[in-house]
C-alpha cells in the first residue's frame, strides 16, 4: 500500500507546484518591470517666449519622468538634445502598459514642456514622437 500512495503523492506535489506557479504567474505578471530603452523623437525647433525658433541643439540637458496615463509616475530621466532628431537612450526599468514621457526643455527653449505616448509589452526599445503641450 505505501509504494502505490507514494507515486501519488508525488504527482499530487508536483501538480500543486505547476499551479501554484502558474497562478502566481497570472497574479504577477503585470507587475514585473521591463527594460525599455526610450528613443525621444525631439521637433527640428520650438519657438520660445518672443516667437522666435530655437533649433533642438540648443536645448540642451533635458530632464524628463515617465507616468501613466493616469499620472502615477514611473520613473524620471535626464539626457542631452543634439543635432540629430532622436534624442537618447534613456535606459528605464517601466512595467508593462501605456506610458506617458514628458520633457521639460531649458529656459533658452522658453520651458516649453513636450509629451508622448508610448506602449510597454517587454524587453526593447521604445520610439517617443515628442510634441509641444503647452
Amino acid at each position: 500500500m505505501n509504494d502505490v500512495q507514494h507515486p501519488r503523492r508525488r504527482l499530487v506535489a508536483t501538480v500543486f507546484l505547476v499551479l501554484f506557479a502558474a497562478v502566481g504567474l497570472l497574479v504577477f505578471r503585470g507587475r514585473l518591470t521591463h527594460e525599455v530603452t526610450l528613443r525621444l523623437e525631439l521637433p527640428p525647433f520650438v519657438l520660445d517666449g518672443a516667437g522666435a525658433r530655437v533649433p533642438r541643439e540648443a536645448f540642451g540637458r533635458l530632464s524628463g519622468q515617465v507616468s501613466t496615463p493616469e499620472g502615477e509616475a514611473a520613473s524620471s530621466f535626464g539626457t542631452r538634445a543634439s543635432e540629430s532628431p532622436i534624442a537618447g537612450p534613456v535606459a528605464l526599468r517601466l512595467r508593462a502598459g501605456a506610458h506617458v514621457a514628458e520633457v521639460r526643455l531649458p529656459d533658452v527653449a522658453g520651458g516649453r514642456t513636450l509629451a508622448g505616448r508610448f506602449e510597454v509589452h517587454g524587453d526593447g526599445e521604445a520610439r517617443v514622437d515628442l510634441r509641444i503641450v503647452d
